[in-house]
């Protein structure tokens, strides 16, 4: 593919129990924004969506973090339950998130460390 990021655009911080997708997730990935805001990135919604689709391509389909964590619920049938259980990405309240587990974190840094 002829994704090109480099890991100075994103940070990786780790989950703790303030996290609502604390424990399953381990980390979450986000644009690391004082990169951004010294200009050093004209393309920063682009590196989102890439960044998405090399998660998609490497680890599988996932879905938006509300809609993950829906069918985790006991009532949802398993037909249903389509989640991925490596990653999976967050955009609510301006957010721009991608909560990993310790394998998609490894995946994330032997590619762009």
């Amino acid at each position: 593919m002829g994704m090109t990021l480099s890991r100075a655009l994103f940070r990786v911080k780790k989950l703790d129990g303030r996290h609502t997708a604390y424990p399953h997730f381990s980390h979450y990935i986000e644009e690391n924004i004082r990169w951004i805001r010294a200009g050093n990135d004209p393309l920063k919604d682009a590196n989102f969506f890439t960044l998405r689709e090399w998660l998609w391509a490497h680890l599988g389909p996932s879905k938006e973090f509300r809609y993950w964590q829906a069918h985790k619920d006991p009532n949802v049938i398993l037909a249903d339950r389509s989640n991925n259980d490596q990653w999976c990405w967050d955009t609510e309240f301006g957010k721009q998130r991608f909560y990993v587990t310790p394998i998609a974190l490894t995946y994330f840094n032997l590619q762009w460390m």
